[in-house]
């Protein structure tokens, strides 16, 4: 006997007329990354209700992430449909933690904008720990102190985005990191933007972002907090967040290009 299963997922999309890039928003994970999609979505035409999530869930059937030629392929089709002889553009904002290798073929494609949100390796490394607690299935290595974390091997469902392995998860992020940046000096459809930027200067990041876009805004509105996920609530002492902030100061300096765009290591207290 041969039974037939249907797996496929639906996969819902906003489009619109009026829209003219697809925008992706690119991360490595617990860097501000659904902020500043809401934050886009609140004071445009652009939508994260639905967003596209450019992930295992639901692409990982359908696209080689690895085939740089086929992630090209299969990210053109999405982003501009004809209905009903009308032409409408993606206004769903795609969502992707892979590095840019993924993306090589599609850099300097003026169709695209690829905006990399990245935040202090403290914080993001501390977030990152606690959301991986929360999960059920095994996202990365759990029951480490967050210390532990940070320098343990990468594991499970998180290498779905590394391009090769690595030793600590803190040369992961700062790899990942590093790529992006990189990558925006060369291109101008990749912009980088600081985490702690966006929150001090908010109105002045979103104005001159939109308008980058070819969105002219007059002002501009925060997006709703409680649009975002949540990691464990786990309590961590101030003792420990100084051994930790101590030990990315310490590796941070392995990658002495990243100080470039790290002049400053925030505490998070």
């Amino acid at each position: 006997m041969i039974l037939k299963l249907d797996l496929k997922q639906n996969i819902q999309l906003a489009l619109s007329d009026s829209i003219h890039k697809t925008i992706l928003v690119c991360s490595h994970e617990r860097s501000g990354t659904h902020f500043l999609m809401n934050s886009i979505a609140k004071n445009s035409n652009y939508s994260v209700e639905p967003y596209l999530n450019y992930d295992s869930k639901p692409f990982g059937g359908i696209i080689n992430f690895f085939d740089r030629t086929e992630v090209k392929s299969n990210l053109m089709k999405l982003i501009s449909f004809s209905i009903n002889n009308k032409k409408y553009n993606l206004a769903s904002i795609i969502k992707s933690h892979h590095p840019p290798h993924h993306f090589e073929e599609l850099f300097g494609n003026e169709q695209l904008i690829f905006l990399y949100i990245y935040r202090s390796p403290l914080d993001t490394l501390v977030s990152f720990w606690k959301f991986i607690e929360r999960w059920d299935h095994h996202e990365g290595p759990k029951g480490l102190s967050c210390l532990d974390f940070i320098n343990a091997k990468p594991e499970g469902q998180m290498m779905r985005y590394q391009y090769k392995t690595y030793d600590t998860i803190f040369d992961r992020w700062a790899n990942h990191v590093l790529a992006w940046y990189k990558i925006s000096l060369i291109y101008k459809n990749v912009i980088i933007i600081n985490y702690d930027d966006l929150i001090n200067s908010y109105e002045k990041i979103i104005t001159d972002l939109l308008k980058n876009i070819g969105i002219p805004v007059k002002f501009v509105y925060p997006p709703d907090r409680d649009k975002y996920f949540k990691g464990a609530n786990i309590k961590i002492s101030n003792q420990e967040i100084s051994k930790i902030n101590e030990y990315i100061i310490k590796n941070l300096f392995r990658y002495p290009e990243l100080l470039k765009i790290y002049p400053k290591f925030s505490i998070a207290l």
